[in-house]
């Protein structure tokens, strides 16, 4: 069990930036992926909890910038503006 979110995150991490660079499939459909609700089974709470965490301290938002240069950053740093 306490392998499965370094794995997850891994995978996770490798999916999103290999998805924005070949434009394969929509970009916001990958983070469904992440469990943001409880989990109904006490057994996998640690490990949404854990998975959580690890995604917080994480570049893994995909940001514009002012160069052609993708860019990522922790989900804490980015805003979204409306037009």
């Amino acid at each position: 069990m306490n392998c499965i979110q370094s794995a997850f995150l891994k995978a996770f991490v490798a999916l999103v930036k290999s998805t924005l660079m070949h434009q394969q499939c929509p970009l916001p459909s990958m983070f469904n992926f992440l469990l943001v609700n409880h989990s109904l089974i006490p057994l996998l709470e640690p490990v949404r909890t854990g998975i959580k965490n690890k995604i917080l301290v994480e570049d893994i938002v995909p940001c514009e910038s002012h160069s052609s240069q993708k860019i990522f950053c922790k989900p804490g740093e980015v805003g979204r503006l409306k037009p």
